[in-house]
């Protein structure tokens, strides 16, 4: 069995998809899509991580305080972008309002730069653990938000996916549940580095 992986924003992956270039696509955050099915399979914690020596570092803060921010974001078109920007919205920045310092390609990148001070980025509490562990990340409790990812499975409306694609999907729906307590389905268990 031969299995090739590639990554790629959201957007650009689910297209992929419905040319019929990949078989299965792993995506975080909404689908905008309507030509595709979209199964959740596990759902992951957002937090705010900061520079260890950021005022913020382990303390809350208003969700007011993230309009002066210089927040590092992944591109358009990504999945956890939209997610986060709808979840500011929500609690009350306006679109307009969101000051986007640096945009990034991959979460790696993200985490770098608050390591080195270029401002506070929004990430996946399993991304940042090490992180955290190590001491040259914190986080900062934002009040009143609260923002999670679901990542999921995509695959073209129509039937279920045979083959590799198949296994591979039932790992994952099967793996998930000892993952994370995301969904309703799974048995209560910490994601690791949840505190």
């Amino acid at each position: 069995m031969k299995v090739t992986a590639k990554s790629g924003i959201t957007d650009e992956i689910l297209q992929e998809l419905v040319d019929h270039k990949i078989q299965l696509a792993l995506i975080e955050g909404p689908a905008v899509r309507k030509d595709l099915h979209v199964e959740p399979f596990m759902e992951d914690e957002v937090v705010l991580a900061v520079p260890a020596s950021h005022e913020w570092a382990d303390n809350s803060i208003p969700v007011s305080a993230l309009q002066d921010a210089p927040l590092l974001m992944r591109e358009n078109g990504s999945g956890s972008r939209r997610s986060i920007e709808n979840a500011l919205v929500h609690a009350g920045i306006k679109r307009k309002d969101i000051k986007i310092k640096m945009e990034l390609d991959s979460t790696e990148g993200l985490l770098s730069a608050a390591e080195e001070g270029l401002g506070v980025t929004f990430v996946s509490r399993w991304a940042v653990r090490n992180h955290l562990a190590l001491g040259t990340l914190k986080l900062a409790h934002v009040q009143n938000l609260h923002v999670s990812k679901m990542f999921s499975i995509a695959y073209p409306t129509g039937p279920e996916p045979t083959g590799n694609s198949a296994a591979f999907r039932s790992y994952l729906l099967f793996e998930a549940m000892a993952w994370t307590p995301g969904i309703a389905r799974k048995p209560a268990s910490k994601p690791i580095g949840h505190e």
